[in-house]
């Protein structure tokens, strides 16, 4: 016989941070989950809590997060004291110094307030210096992600003695806090030992948005296994979000009936006043544009017939909805109903409950449904949305705009007083599921991956790292991302923003456990350090000065101790710049450098005069690399020399070519340009670019892009337009005969469908190392595209011989196939069929099967077989 949960639990503890006050449908769920399941219950709510709680609750308003936030990073910055109080001085000197009508800049007062800014600005330098000197004598936590969620919660828990034999209960939880846990894993450092149960009535949509890989389908592997508590399951409160996850991720979170609101008096009768009109309630106070617009183009189509119509609103909603004025519809207004008994009281007034809400909440219950059911108190809603599903009656819906709401309002009418509105069957209670062993995911302690990454936040290369992540994921270790950021020494709030980018723009298809962005933290000991190394000749070559400057990055003391006190199995070192920092700091078994290009060809790009000394750099390097277990190449030539070198540990494994899936479309290229960019010039932009190219500020691409200007575009027909996006508009000065038909756009937030507005996508590279991710991503799109040879380096001649591929060995072979290409319709579609099968050769499953042979990972996931090998819309969720 299973064990009860009395038996099983001695309390519930319930994290719900939008738990604000004793009258919404939050405290009812709290209050009813306690007393469903009969415990003493502890709810962990908002800081802002007002209102006595009952006395079978103990309400600790302690969270200030918001899980629908996921910027809380960016929110997290606290500027120190020093730093706000210069914010305040620069405010009061520009004010003072602007015309703001109180005096004239040219008076004797507007002299005196000059002087009086000139001095106060000079005498500021002195503060500011010994700031200055503090901050390099003793340094600063150069960390800078501040998770306010996982800080709060682990102090809550420790308030609350959060344990084993408790119950967690966490309450319509988004994504962003389940990554929370995650970095509540490192916080605590601990396993809490108690059951978590995640109940969701959200919209689950936005984890296939904003969290495209971080997305139910990495469910188990990335996050409920990896939770600090004993076991963990989420269960959702409508089967249409259930069967959305079935269908997208084959994960069901099993469907938990709507909690009964406890009322000592039970509940009150229905009470509709005799009337010749229909009383009609649209509940809510909206947040966003979207609701008041769906509401305006509602109530013309809910007036059309002969019902006379008298719909009540929140008095904030009709101060915002500009309400259509009809002689058979009138208005009324309500304020905040004290109470939960007051507010079922006021419900039971009104004939039927108009959801205004469209398409939108397709996955989303709303909680006014609950209680309309309560008191059998029809519904009308739109025929896509979650809330349709409870309804007994299929005429109680309306469709897209509004079409047929007057019918339903008319059917719904009929059902006021038959008590039939709603379906009679309904899910089980929590308590049912709590002891159903269905769906419950068990925790254990994993071990732990740590890449150590460069801070390029659209690098093509992040493909490629993210990949390599779900291949530890799915082999059973808690990956943590660490990414070395080359930024000045003081922390910033623009430099947090540039943080956020890496971690959440630059990971849009992946989403790792636990993640730190580091900034260089120069102090004092440190430079005196390097100066005495460099005087006394201790630093063998200019490679090491870089990994020297690396190391200068320091992890905050939670991960330190966290790192330090688990089972480092991994250090997955993508970029031998950051040798000593992983060294320094990852107490791990196996060390394993994925070189990206051999570094010391790059620096070269930025120090010429180290040619000079080329082979003790580069002798250097590879004595480096052979200290690795492992050494993992992209590029077949570096390969060969990287080989010579370090014998059998180098591996050479070249990286998948996969379409990544569009996260956004737009209709237009203006339109994508004017949502997605600062270009301003829109009125000027063609239909469709000529030519595009794509590329950074890298110096290989400012000096490949500036040879294409030179050589090839400006012999080019005076037609033909070209798009440069990316910032490596910033470094290039296109010459005045050609700036008319250059379009420099300069960095675009989402590229989006870009491709689609362009007919030929250009790959001009001379210079580089590695393998140029650029061209693997036009192949995995089968966008038409000429390149040069040294862009084509990643394959073989045989391959490009077989997929029909021409590389342009010079200018004039360049222009020769921009020109076909333009001028032909069918040239490239009779290249695609070979194009394809070229980017067929380059699977995911053959890059993860190299990956698994350099790591020693012979376990393969049934979920990584599956998303391999599904098409279709699961591909949107894998890299």
């Amino acid at each position: 016989m299973k064990q009860g949960v009395k038996e099983k639990y001695g309390r519930v503890v319930i994290v719900d941070p939008q738990l604000k006050d004793c009258k919404g449908h939050n405290y009812r769920y709290a209050k009813g989950i306690a007393e469903e399941l009969g415990l003493p219950a502890v709810v962990l709510s908002h800081q802002q809590f007002h209102g006595e709680g009952d006395d079978s609750i103990d309400v600790h308003p302690c969270l200030s997060f918001d899980q629908y936030n996921n910027s809380a990073f960016k929110d997290g910055y606290r500027p120190s004291f020093f730093e706000k109080l210069s914010r305040f001085k620069d405010h009061v000197f520009t004010r003072l110094q602007q015309d703001n009508a109180i005096w004239d800049k040219k008076s004797p007062l507007g002299t005196l307030i000059k002087i009086f800014v000139a001095v106060g600005n000079f005498l500021w330098f002195f503060p500011a210096l010994f700031h200055q000197l503090y901050l390099l004598t003793f340094g600063r936590g150069t960390s800078a992600h501040t998770d306010l969620a996982a800080i709060q919660l682990k102090a809550a828990f420790q308030e609350v003695d959060l344990c084993e034999g408790d119950l967690l209960v966490m309450q319509t939880m988004l994504w962003p806090t389940f990554e929370s846990l995650l970095e509540l894993k490192v916080q605590a450092n601990k396993n809490y030992g108690c059951d978590a149960l995640f109940i969701v009535h959200e919209d689950w949509t936005i984890y296939n948005t904003m969290y495209a890989r971080f997305s139910p389908a990495k469910l188990e592997k990335r996050v409920l296994e990896s939770l600090p508590f004993k076991r963990a399951k989420i269960i959702s409160t409508n089967k249409p979000l259930s069967d959305y996850c079935l269908e997208w991720c084959g994960y069901y979170p099993q469907v938990v009936s709507e909690i009964n609101f406890p009322l000592e008096d039970g509940l009150p009768q229905r009470n509709i006043a005799e009337s010749d009109k229909i009383k009609v309630l649209i509940p809510g106070v909206y947040r966003g544009d979207k609701n008041f617009e769906s509401l305006e183009q509602l109530i013309p189509s809910a007036t059309a017939g002969d019902n006379k119509i008298e719909f009540c609103m929140h008095e904030s909603v009709m101060a915002r909805v500009r309400l259509p004025s009809q002689s058979n519809c009138t208005y009324t207004g309500y304020s905040s109903v004290d109470g939960a008994y007051a507010w079922l009281e006021f419900l039971s007034s009104f004939h039927l409950i108009l959801i205004p809400y469209g398409e939108e909440y397709r996955h989303r219950i709303s909680g006014i449904v609950h209680e309309a059911r309560l008191l059998n108190i029809p519904v009308v809603c739109h025929n896509e949305i979650a809330d349709a599903s409870l309804l007994a009656d299929e005429r109680c819906l309306y469709g897209k705009g509004g079409e047929g709401i007057a019918e339903a309002i008319r059917i719904a009418v009929g059902l006021a007083l038959a008590g039939t509105a709603f379906k009679a069957e309904r899910p089980p209670a929590i308590a049912s599921l709590l002891q159903d062993e269905t769906g419950w995911i068990e925790g254990f302690d994993k071990p732990i991956a740590v890449q150590v990454k460069p801070a390029w936040t659209r690098c093509g290369t992040s493909v490629v790292l993210d990949t390599q992540m779900d291949c530890l994921v799915e082999h059973g270790y808690f990956v943590i991302e660490i990414y070395v950021k080359t930024e000045p020494w003081q922390l910033r709030q623009s430099q947090v923003d540039a943080c956020y980018q890496v971690m959440r723009a630059g990971r849009e298809f992946s989403g790792g456990m636990a993640v730190r962005v580091l900034f260089k933290n120069i102090t004092l000991p440190r430079i005196a350090a390097y100066f005495y190394k460099l005087l006394r000749k201790r630093i063998p070559a200019f490679f090491k000065r870089e990994n020297i400057h690396s190391t200068w990055c320091d992890l905050d003391a939670p991960m330190t101790s966290f790192l330090q006190s688990n089972n480092v199995e991994l250090a997955l070192v993508n970029h031998i710049f950051n040798n000593d920092f992983a060294r320094k700091f990852i107490p791990a078994k196996k060390f394993v450098c994925e070189t990206h290009d051999i570094q010391i060809n790059q620096l070269l790009m930025r120090r010429p005069a180290l040619r000079e000394r080329y082979d003790a750099e580069l002798d250097y390097e590879l004595q480096l690399l052979n200290t690795y277990d492992a050494v993992v190449n992209l590029n077949r030539t570096e390969h060969k020399i990287i080989e010579q070198a370090v014998g059998e540990k180098a591996y050479f494994i070249p990286p998948p070519i996969i379409a990544r899936p569009l996260k956004k479309s737009y209709s237009s290229l203006r339109a994508l340009l004017a949502t997605e960019s600062q270009f301003e010039k829109l009125d000027g932009l063609p239909e469709k670019f000529d030519l595009l190219i794509v590329a950074d500020g890298h110096p290989a691409n400012i000096e490949s892009v500036s040879y294409f200007l030179k050589q090839v575009f400006a012999r080019l027909p005076k037609g033909i337009s070209l798009g440069l996006v990316g910032t490596i508009s910033n470094y290039l000065n296109v010459e005045p005969d050609l700036a008319a038909r250059v379009f420099s756009i300069g960095y675009v937030e989402d590229l989006a469908n870009l491709h689609e507005f362009t007919r030929l996508t250009v790959l001009p590279d001379i210079a580089g190392e590695g393998i140029p991710i650029k061209t693997n991503e036009v192949l995995a799109r089968g966008c038409p595209f000429v390149a040069s040879a040294h862009a084509l380096r990643a394959f073989t001649v045989e391959e490009l011989e077989e997929s029909m591929i021409r590389a342009s060995s010079s200018p004039q072979e360049m222009i020769d196939q921009i020109q076909s290409l333009l001028n032909s319709k069918t040239e490239w579609v009779d290249m695609m069929p070979a194009i394809l099968r070229l980017a067929g050769h380059y699977t995911l499953n053959d890059y993860l099967g190299n990956w698994r042979a350099v790591l020693g990972l012979s376990r393969v996931s049934s979920a990584l077989k599956n998303n391999v090998l599904h098409s279709g819309k699961e591909t949107n969720l894998v890299s």
